[in-house]
């Protein structure tokens, strides 16, 4: 892939960030979502790593729609009585 322009970027945990990104692969315009660990012991400060996913145009409404959908049955658990942070759990988040 090549030609990225990063949309936006957000903090996973202490060593990963999420980043959003336009970027055009064999001539296709595509949105990357991937995350990144920090490489500082490598001499460089984020790299990407094979966690994320990349999205056709198309693709993007399906993708609003099932966060969207994950967002309101988590505020439904959380009117149940179910807890609102990750932290409070001893398990490990499953993977991205």
């Amino acid at each position: 892939m090549d030609q990225e322009k990063v949309l936006a970027e957000f903090t996973k945990n202490a060593n990963e960030r999420v980043r959003i990104s336009f970027c055009t692969f064999k001539g296709k315009r595509l949105v990357n979502l991937r995350v990144y660990y920090n490489a500082a012991e490598e001499g460089e400060e984020w790299r990407p790593t094979q966690k994320g996913l990349t999205l056709r145009r198309e693709q993007i409404p399906e993708l609003k729609e099932a966060v969207l959908k994950a967002d309101m049955e988590w505020e439904k658990e959380l009117a149940r009585g179910g807890k609102e942070k990750e932290e409070d759990s001893e398990e490990e988040p499953a993977p991205f």
